[in-house]
């Protein structure tokens, strides 16, 4: 079975989350689960240049935190600094 036939058995929170993170050289969860999560979530998806534990990859750090600064911020998480 497809995981995208199983999206109705994935937690709640994979739906809570508007951006997915995957390293596209994972080897111990590839790098096509991540894809069909994303799209079975209706997210979108961060790819980086790593593998599963060494993420975000050299000379991404920047646009990692970047992102992830501004997923809070559109969560809401972050408070206004202007």
């Amino acid at each position: 079975m497809r995981l995208a036939a199983k999206a109705d058995r994935l937690p709640p929170s994979c739906f809570l989350v508007p951006r997915q993170r995957h390293g596209k050289h994972d080897r111990t969860i590839p790098f096509g689960h991540g894809v069909t999560l994303a799209e079975a979530a209706n997210t979108e998806l961060f790819v980086m240049d790593c593998g599963h534990s060494n993420c975000p990859g050299e000379g991404e750090q920047v646009a990692y935190w970047g992102a992830t600064l501004e997923l809070l911020s559109q969560a809401g998480v972050l408070a206004d600094s202007s």
